[in-house]
């Protein structure tokens, strides 16, 4: 008796852990989510499910195949599975920019961390991802660029002026 009343301990211990390990997942603001070599999302976060206008129980045990209703419309989207199976077969984290589609069509451009990552329990090989919206980020280095080179073209124009003046 006192063997069941310690497993219903930990039980609930372990269950108490995992809604604790939810919160803190869902409360990250980026996109995060666990795939495993099958391409199945074995984890996936409140911001990561939304991305795909799901939620995290309806984005996990899936794969991303199924999840994206119009996959092979997504450009690059091998070249994206590519390098879940590169990290996970290297053991090398890998950080790129991706640009993914939201469903309501907007294009965003993320900084898209891989890192290797090992299930607990299976013991099983999968890919960790993390994903930072840096759309407004790329924006406004395209305006900066931008005004360096009106500023640049002025300057030209500028030093132009300056010797015909000088000239005359």
């Amino acid at each position: 008796k006192e063997l069941e009343e310690e497993l219903k301990k930990r039980e609930q211990e372990i269950e108490r852990a995992r809604e604790q390990l939810r919160q803190i997942i869902d409360l990250i603001p980026d996109p995060l989510f666990v795939r495993n070599l099958d391409d199945e999302v074995l984890l996936s976060n409140e911001a990561n499910a939304e991305l795909h206008g799901m939620t995290p129980e309806e984005i996990e045990s899936k794969r991303e195949r199924d999840i994206e209703s119009e996959v092979e419309n997504i450009e690059n989207f091998d070249k994206y599975r590519q390098r879940e199976i590169e990290v996970i077969e290297t053991g090398e984290p890998m950080t790129v920019e991706e640009e993914l589609r939201d469903p309501d069509g907007e294009t965003h451009v993320f900084k898209m961390t891989r890192i290797p990552f090992r299930t607990t329990g299976t013991d099983e090989d999968a890919v960790l991802g993390y994903a930072r919206d840096v759309t407004d980020i790329k924006e406004y280095e395209k305006e900066l660029e931008e005004t360096k080179r009106t500023l640049e073209k002025s300057n030209e124009k500028l030093d132009q002026f300056a010797g015909v003046v000088s000239h005359d």
